[in-house]
């Protein structure tokens, strides 16, 4: 069994690891907060600039710790402001630029799909999605701390169901939309 990870991609950025562990796949979840930089004098700009370098580096340690052969990540098109597509645009930049260094395939999943797999719609709320881990798995929903970790638990989830049944999603880099 390989391992695999998920990430929602945000300022809390929710993830989800599936590693095999005694012939089983343990699922965890846990979260990363863009760290402010060390200085408070710096613009906003350079301050970002430090968050992105911090994110990158707790990025790059998850992905060498787990050793993933896939990652899957919840794709975003429409943003409730230009910042939040910076910021996400960013985000997915330094994990795309991460799966191409260490050679990990990244698939991509539309809120959608990951909400229609979680719940049977595809405009559930935040709500539907956290009744819905409660009810399937109540050992591992007692366990998320905030809405970004149920959103990996399922993108994990999602992503393990579609790759395990075609075994290899190897087209262009860096994935494929479903």
């Amino acid at each position: 069994m390989k391992s695999y990870l998920a990430f929602d991609l945000a300022t809390v950025t929710g993830v989800a690891k599936a590693v095999p562990c005694e012939g089983k796949t343990r699922i965890t979840t846990t979260r990363i907060k863009l760290k402010l930089p060390p200085t408070k004098d710096a613009s906003a700009n350079a301050q970002f600039a430090h968050k992105m370098i911090f994110f990158d580096q707790d990025l790059a340690a998850i992905a060498s710790e787990s050793k993933p052969c896939a990652i899957f990540y919840e794709e975003v098109r429409r943003f409730m402001s230009s910042s939040a597509a910076y910021v996400y645009c960013a985000l997915r930049s330094s994990l795309l630029r991460n799966c191409f260094h260490q050679g990990i395939e990244a698939i991509p999943y539309s809120p959608a799909a990951i909400k229609k797999y979680a719940t049977g719609k595809g405009n559930a709320t935040k709500t539907d999605m956290l009744n819905e881990l409660l009810a399937r798995y109540p050992n591992h929903g007692q366990q998320v701390n905030d809405d970004n970790e149920v959103d990996a638990f399922w993108i994990l989830l999602k992503g393990l169901s579609d790759y395990t049944k075609e075994q290899k999603l190897n087209p262009a880099f860096p994935g494929f939309y479903r």
